[in-house]
């Protein structure tokens, strides 16, 4: 039986920033990603991280390619930016989410 505590850890992000991520239209694996990029960051207490497309599969449980594209979809999109890093991209939300653009794959209702 599950017994998830916040004693155990948790990932603390403003309000405002969570409304604005459900608000926004994503696909089922941009969500995936995001908050995937968010557990890696804020939840270990950082601003951005060095993140493997292995890692994200790991966490999301998408194959390492579906998460490669995600993330330059993501990327795309201003939702998240992304450079070289040592072990994959150090990538990093964008919390300015007035400037995130929309995704032509998602439906905007």
């Amino acid at each position: 039986m599950a017994s998830p505590q916040v004693e155990n850890g948790h990932t603390r992000i403003a309000d405002e920033l969570l409304d604005a991520i459900i608000r926004h239209p994503l696909t089922k694996r941009q969500y995936k990603i995001l908050l995937a990029i968010i557990r890696k960051t804020y939840g270990y207490g950082k601003i951005e991280d060095d993140i493997s497309s292995s890692q994200l599969a790991k966490l999301t449980g998408l194959t390492s390619a579906h998460c490669r594209g995600t993330l330059l979809e993501l990327e795309k999109l201003n939702i998240v930016s992304a450079t070289r890093g040592c072990y994959g991209k150090l990538v990093m939300l964008n919390k300015n989410y007035e400037h995130w653009g929309l995704s032509i794959h998602s439906d905007p209702k």
